[in-house]
Order: C-alpha cells, then sequence, then structure tokens
C-alpha cells in the first residue's frame, strides 16, 4: 500500500485531474490519500468533500510542512506527495512497488511533462545513480519528484522534508539519502508521474527563491559529492534527454507561432 498526500491552496482548477489519476488505487484499497489545505477559500474543500477526500487544515506559508505533517498520519509502508496539479501513473506505481519493493528504499522513474490543458510537451528521464553526483553538484534532481516512491522508514530516518525550506527541501531530501548510501532503483518501463507546466506553479513564480535555497543546499553538501564527474555527468544526461529537449523545443516554437498567428 502506498500514502500519497497533496498540499492545496485554491487548487480547485486541477484537483480533480490529480485525484482521478489515484482514484482506482484508493477504491481497491492500495492507496491512503489524504489532503493539507492552506485554507483555501475556492471549491477545494467542496470538492475533497464531495469525494469523501480526508483534509486537514494547515496554516499556509511551507508546502514542506503540510506534506510532513500529512504524511505522518499515513501508516503505509510507502509514501509520496503529489501536487495539485500533477498526474501518477497509478498502475505504473504499483507495478514499480512489486517489481522493486523488496530491495529498494527510493524508487523513481521517467516523467511526462504535460501543459496547462493535459497536452504533452516531453518526455523526461530519470538519470542513471552515476549520473548522481554531476547533475546533484549542478542544482537538478537526477529525477522528477512526482515520479518517485519513498520506502517510509526512510522517510522517518532523515526527519520528513527539512521545513528550514520553502521551495527545495526535495532537493535536499534526495541528496541526504544519496549521501547516506539509500538504495535509489529506477522503474524502466513506463512514466511514473506527468508534470504539469503552467504560469502560475512556483517553480515559475519562486524561481529565483528555488535556485537561492539549491545554492545554500549545496553548499552544506559540496564536499561529499564526487567533483570529478561534474562536467561529463551534465552532458551525459542532455544527452541521454536529446530527444526530450527537442520535443520541448519544437512545442514552444509551435506555441509561439499560435500566440503570433492569435495576436497574443
Amino acid at each position: 500500500m502506498i500514502g500519497i498526500v497533496t498540499p492545496t491552496l485554491n487548487s480547485e482548477k486541477y484537483l480533480k485531474f490529480t485525484f482521478e489519476s489515484i482514484r482506482k488505487m484508493i477504491d481497491d484499497g492500495e492507496c491512503k490519500y489524504l489532503i493539507v489545505d492552506g485554507g483555501s477559500s475556492d471549491n477545494t474543500l467542496k470538492f475533497c468533500s464531495e469525494n469523501s477526500i480526508k483534509a486537514f487544515y494547515l496554516p499556509k506559508g511551507n508546502m514542506y510542512k503540510a506534506i510532513n505533517f500529512g504524511l505522518k498520519k499515513l501508516d503505509v509502508e510507502w509514501l509520496t506527495y503529489l501536487n495539485s496539479d500533477d498526474i501518477l501513473n497509478a498502475e505504473a506505481v504499483l507495478d514499480a512497488i512489486d517489481k522493486y519493493g523488496e530491495n529498494a528504499d527510493i524508487i523513481y522513474g521517467n516523467t511526462s511533462y504535460i501543459d496547462d490543458c493535459g497536452r504533452l510537451i516531453y518526455r523526461y528521464e530519470g538519470a542513471h545513480t552515476s549520473l548522481f553526483d554531476g547533475l546533484f553538484l549542478n542544482g537538478q534532481l537526477p529525477f522528477s519528484q512526482p515520479g518517485t516512491i519513498i520506502r517510509a522508514n526512510i522517510f522517518y530516518k532523515f526527519g520528513g522534508f527539512s521545513e528550514t525550506y520553502k521551495y527545495a527541501s526535495d532537493f535536499d531530501f534526495f541528496i541526504a539519502a544519496y549521501l547516506n548510501g539509500v538504495k535509489f532503483i529506477k522503474y524502466k518501463f513506463d512514466d511514473l508521474a506527468s508534470f504539469r507546466k503552467h504560469e502560475s506553479q512556483i517553480t515559475q513564480t519562486q524561481s529565483n527563491a528555488m535556485n537561492l535555497e539549491i545554492n545554500e543546499i549545496l553548499r552544506k553538501y559540496q564536499n561529499d559529492l564526487n567533483k570529478k564527474y561534474l562536467g561529463l555527468d551534465i552532458y551525459i544526461n542532455k544527452l541521454i534527454n536529446f530527444k526530450s529537449f527537442f520535443s520541448r523545443f519544437l512545442y514552444f516554437i509551435k506555441r509561439l507561432c499560435e500566440r503570433k498567428k492569435n495576436g497574443c
């Protein structure tokens, strides 16, 4: 069984798609799901009530505080959090746990990136563990967070996500886990999740603050990461994901042409 928490704040626009992606898992008793809300003034809580979703209130201000609060309420073997605009591939997640659950501490995989309307922009392939050092040192997660599943005892061992950070605590958590010998295994089959890109998400609106936190985290760990791989790791990862980057380029060219045609 897997436990999933979604932190919300005025999330009605996309939440129904997030919930639908895991509804069957919930109905089949394979998933415990709850929401931690920061005081929504839209129909987020109404949606929760209509769909019998447990929702807890926690004052807004730190997403990771809400995630920790929720995950600690779930008595299950595997944990993850799913933002209210992302989508989980439930069948792939259950297959990943079935295939690697006995040996892995953290399972990660590939992720689809979709636009505001749910259209595929590109697919991003999670990196091999041999490339982790260089990617971490370059301020990059070797995989996308929505496509990760964490064994509960590992989550508790590291005290959950540090609430010192507001935007990049998952980056801190995964570096600490990697440097302490936690076993990462990649699910190489279907994408584990879809990450929705839109203008109002934190990665867009708070990118500068996020980069500041990443740099602060790197100062903490940089002496422990293997620097000799830095340059090569980045380019190997770009080569592996060349098709993804090219697809992304074509998508934005297409969108630019559409905007010009429509006078935007």
